[in-house]
């Protein structure tokens, strides 16, 4: 099922989602953590820390489920187009990505390893010009929840401890043994 987005949309989507990158970028920053933001390039991801990146997503409004495959509750589905995804497989850092719920008002910090094993339905939605968007509708319900300002501890705790390379979930449930 196709839908357009009216202009006045995008344009609201617009300024919404580069106040809450502006937001993202202050708080690396007074956390300590500079770097520089390419919120101004869409060919790059939001924020490079000399350790790592960031990419900065929201959810503004409930995912139509009439409309939408959802692999868990509304609630706990999030859409995230996959060409961010693309652009962070191929970024030679780790690449964290912090989305936010302003339905549920929460914050998520999702390394890239977690984002790409979690539950999800991949859809296209056709774009404004005619062309398919591929987009994500990925489940956070497992995923770690954090306030603002502990984004750039967690991304810098998660590359000094390595804890990509360990074998367990991030942020999954234990499996009562037997």
């Amino acid at each position: 099922m196709s839908y357009a987005r009216t202009p006045e949309q995008r344009a609201g989507d617009f300024a919404g989602a580069r106040a809450f990158e502006e937001e993202v970028v202050g708080a690396l920053g007074a956390a300590g953590y500079g770097g520089w933001h390419a919120l101004d390039e869409t060919d790059k991801l939001d924020f490079m820390h000399p350790g790592w990146v960031v990419e900065i997503k929201e959810k503004n409004q409930r995912i139509n489920t009439q409309r939408w495959d959802t692999p868990t509750a509304e609630r706990d589905s999030f859409i995230i187009d996959e060409l961010s995804v693309r652009k962070a497989i191929d970024d030679p850092l780790p690449v964290f990505f912090v989305l936010r719920d302003n339905i549920e008002h929460r914050i998520f910090c999702v390394p890239l390893e977690e984002l790409v094993g979690l539950p999800k339905r991949r859809m296209n939605r056709r774009g404004p010009t005619g062309h398919d968007k591929g987009k994500w509708i990925v489940s956070l319900e497992e995923c770690i929840q954090l306030l603002l300002p502990n984004v750039a501890e967690f991304c810098h705790t998660y590359i000094v401890q390595r804890r990509g390379l360990r074998s367990e979930c991030i942020g999954g449930k234990e499996v009562t043994q037997l």
